[in-house]
């Protein structure tokens, strides 16, 4: 009797300590990343192939959600919100460029290692609506962006990351609030910004 109640607890605490490491895993499993983020730098779009590029001050707040698939290599999907301002003088034949820019649900690659972070995302879907209208009082955007996104961070102070940032996008059509359509597949909106890099992983 004795012999069997033994065997009873031993076996009791072996399933005690079984079911708290798979729990410990369950609550320390890091393979989901969560990120909120923030940038700020220049932006330079080329309108016209003969025209001077103007320079934009380009802010964006955004949010990633990536899985790590095989140890520090995962995949993901971002969205950002960019606000533009105009910075150099406003060009007669560009015109001003203040608008917003937004890019929605991106997928994105991801190396996460220790205290680095880096992140490389392909801008697939969006838009980049001026601010500004026209002399005729019609509203532009720009739209079927494509493009890329490189992101480079450190934790200097966990889980706050920073880094630089890097970005290109080109948009092929050209719409227009009184329901014109333009493609510019000759000539499309390009634009590269360069910036810092903020992120706070969850």
């Amino acid at each position: 009797m004795a012999l069997v109640l033994c065997m009873s607890q031993r076996t009791f605490a072996v399933a005690q300590r079984t079911r708290a490491a798979a729990k410990q895993t369950i609550g320390a499993d890091s393979s989901w990343i969560t990120e909120a983020k923030a940038s700020g730098g220049y932006a330079r779009p080329q309108v016209l192939s003969d025209s001077p590029a103007p320079t934009l001050i380009d802010n964006s707040i955004g949010f990633e959600l990536g899985y790590l698939v095989y140890g520090p290599v995962g995949i993901g999907a971002s969205s950002e919100y960019h606000w533009l301002l105009q910075y150099s003088s406003v060009d007669s034949s560009v015109g001003n460029m203040k608008g917003q820019r937004q890019e929605w649900l991106n997928p994105a690659l991801i190396f996460s290692w220790n205290d680095y972070l880096v992140q490389a995302g392909f801008i697939l879907m969006g838009d980049y609506a001026l601010a500004n209208s026209t002399k005729n009082g019609a509203k532009i955007t720009y739209t079927k962006p494509r493009g890329w996104r490189l992101e480079g961070a450190y934790a200097f102070f966990k889980p706050m990351y920073f880094g630089l940032k890097f970005e290109s996008v080109a948009y092929a059509t050209k719409k227009s609030s009184d329901g014109s359509e333009i493609d510019l597949a000759s000539n499309k909106l390009q634009i590269f910004e360069s910036g810092i890099f903020m992120a706070y992983l969850f």
